[in-house]
């Protein structure tokens, strides 16, 4: 060491250097930090192997330096032998004076011998040869025995097979409950889209959707096919007028109606007669050819009877002929209300002139007249179309069709028509998935556009081929089954109380069968029945007229129920069967629920019946009047009815 004389020479005069310490004045080194086990927590009097318990302990630092870190293990110890480690725990550094308290989850090992031990914690600081330790407690080990094994599982009985398809096995799963469900679906569909379910429109695609996920959840594989078809829309409320001699206002659906596919225009013209009769019994063949508007003047409106031709061959001469407005009016040709009153009309094509229809009496009294019209109407191509969807089992070769139309008019959401048939129909669908294979395939089918003219079903029986059409067996047609003031009508399959319609001269004898079956199925409940005509205004038509059997249920539409039907069925005589018949108001609060609940069963019954026969032939033993082969030759002579309306 440098001798203050040297260190002040060493330093300089102008630096000042800090003395060093001597050696007497060196300070004393801090003594080593130690870690110790200051509390431990006492371990239960006595535990299993495997089990496991919790308990504290707290490590302190009881010197001078910091401590770094450390570790605490804890281990058994018997009177004898040698010692079992347990788990490590890691110690974090701990400053002089300090102290830290640790959870400790302790497992006693599996494999330990049955005992008395003491549970021993130790610490040691890392790089530290020793540790120091501290009994927790005595704890008495006792070994778990082995676990019983489980009994084996019994023997599951072998899984129950499903009830075969017949007449009383499809009747007893249709339940109110289930065609509620349909039915509550649909109008929730309608509420949200424009309170319709329209083809072209999105309520139809919405309810189209809803079918399709019902089909697949119950294990269908639903085919969807597209067709376009003419949409059609009244955009404005018509107008007719008698402006001369008399002025007059003519009521929309009192004193006329506008038919579909009308076109739009505003015309005030001289009424010119066309070759009309009055004469009884007033054949007419009006407006059939060109030539009978020869003394028609360019911007005249036309004024035709009804007879012969289609109403849409008439006006489209009339307006080649100049005409600026067309008026149909009833033949008149029988007392028949049908043939003298006000009826709705279809053209099913577009035409450009305003287009009318009126009863016999205002037709006549018409002529000479000064008449204004005033129609806004839309026509265009859209896309809709039908579902499809068939039981996996079955003979392919014998298939029951199950037909009903999925669409509203635009005018309301169609939950009596047809709401009910597709409720049905596709609760069947869902319940006889259930059964057992039928003997012979159940197809089941909602029609697309069948308020625009039946034109779903048309495309679906136009595109199959030869052989596919020969396969189906029949088809059964539900349209409408809820009706407020409801009748229970049967199709008239032999036609004893009706014409055969003109579509179907040689319509199958199978479809007196299917009739019958119908109608014993109701007697057998005690409930009555009547024959309704085939007239040509629901789905079964394109089927009929190509000579496959076919029947099924109807609750009644606009027709008025007479007193006699009143006292057999109940309800109001001289209103119709259902006062709301494509209007705002076919809602889920104009149903009558128990008809619809016995129509439906009825319906379910005898489509199980002939699911389950054998049938050889189509109608369950008729042989088809057409056959497939025939059907692309015959000449098919339509009905005058186009779906919903009249067509001729």
């Amino acid at each position: 060491m440098l001798s203050h004389a040297l260190r002040a020479a060493t330093c300089g005069v102008a630096l000042v250097c800090a003395l060093a310490p001597t050696a007497a004045h060196a300070a004393k080194p801090k003594p080593a930090a130690k870690l110790s086990v200051s509390r431990v927590g006492k371990p239960p009097a006595s535990a299993e192997t495997g089990s496991t318990f919790k308990l504290t302990a707290r490590v302190a630092n009881a010197k001078g330096r910091k401590a770094a870190a450390g570790r605490l293990t804890l281990s058994l110890r018997p009177a004898k032998g040698s010692k079992t480690n347990l788990k490590g725990y890691a110690v974090k550094s701990l400053k002089s004076g300090k102290a830290r308290s640790l959870s400790l989850s302790i497992t006693v090992p599996a494999t330990l011998k049955a005992g008395t031990y003491s549970l021993v914690a130790c610490v040691r600081r890392t790089g530290s040869p020793s540790s120091t330790c501290k009994t927790a407690g005595r704890i008495k080990i006792s070994v778990k025995p082995a676990p019983v094994p489980p009994a084996p599982p019994a023997p599951q009985p072998p899984a129950p097979t499903p009830a075969p398809v017949s007449a009383d096995t499809a009747k007893r799963v249709i339940t109110a409950a289930g065609l509620r469900r349909h039915l509550d679906a649909l109008q929730e569909i309608a509420t949200f889209n424009g309170g319709n379910r329209a083809s072209g429109l999105a309520g139809y695609g919405a309810t189209q959707a809803y079918v399709v996920s019902t089909l697949r959840a119950a294990g269908y594989t639903p085919q969807v096919q597209p067709f376009d078809f003419l949409f059609f829309r009244t955009l404005a409320t018509p107008v007719m007028e008698q402006t001369l001699p008399t002025p007059r206002s003519f009521v929309e659906y009192t004193d006329f109606a506008q038919f579909d596919y009308s076109g739009s225009g505003d015309v005030t013209a001289a009424v010119r007669a066309i070759d009309i009769n009055t004469t009884p019994p007033r054949a007419s063949t009006s407006g059939c050819e060109a030539g009978d508007f020869a003394a028609l003047q360019p911007g005249e409106i036309a004024l035709v009877q009804r007879g012969t031709c289609d109403f849409a061959v008439k006006i489209a001469n009339a307006e080649d002929a100049g005409a600026a407005g067309a008026i149909v009016f009833n033949q008149g040709d029988s007392a028949d209300p049908e043939r003298t009153d006000l009826f709705a009309g279809t053209l099913g094509v577009a035409v450009g002139i305003p287009s009318v229809s009126v009863s016999y009496a205002e037709g006549v009294a018409l002529q000479g007249a000064t008449v204004h019209l005033d129609t806004s109407t839309r026509t265009e191509e859209r896309s809709t179309s039908n579902i499809i969807a068939e039981t996996p089992g079955g003979d392919p070769g014998k298939v029951v069709l199950v037909g009903s139309h999925l669409d509203s008019v635009p005018e309301g959401p169609g939950i009596n028509d047809n709401g009910t048939g597709s409720a049905f129909n596709l609760e069947l669908a869902v319940q006889l998935a259930k059964l057992g294979a039928p003997a012979n395939k159940v197809r089941f089918a909602w029609w697309g556009a069948e308020e625009e003219g039946l034109i779903g079903s048309t495309e679906y029986v136009n595109q199959l081929s030869d052989a596919a059409f020969a396969n189906i067996a029949m088809n059964l047609n539900f349209d409408m089954l809820g009706s407020p003031n409801h009748a229970k009508l049967v199709y008239d399959g032999d036609f004893s109380d009706s014409t055969p319609p003109a579509s179907a001269p040689d319509v199958n004898p199978g479809s007196a069968e299917i009739e019958k079956a119908f109608v014993d199925y109701f007697a057998a409940q005690g409930l009555a029945t009547e024959p309704t005509a085939f007239d040509g205004r629901s789905d079964y038509q394109a089927f009929q007229d190509n000579g496959t059997p076919a029947g099924g249920l109807f609750s009644g539409a606009e027709e008025l129920k007479s007193a006699a039907q009143a006292t057999k069925w109940g309800g109001l005589p001289n209103v119709a069967f259902d006062v709301n018949y494509h209007g705002a108001g076919d809602t889920i609060d104009n149903i009558d629920w128990t008809a619809f609940e016995q129509l439906s069963q009825g319906a379910a019954y005898v489509t199980g019946r002939y699911a389950a026969r054998t049938l050889a032939n189509a109608g369950g033993g008729a042989a088809r009047a057409v056959t497939a082969k025939q059907r692309s030759a015959r000449a098919v002579v339509k009905s005058d009815w186009r779906g919903s309306k009249v067509q001729r």
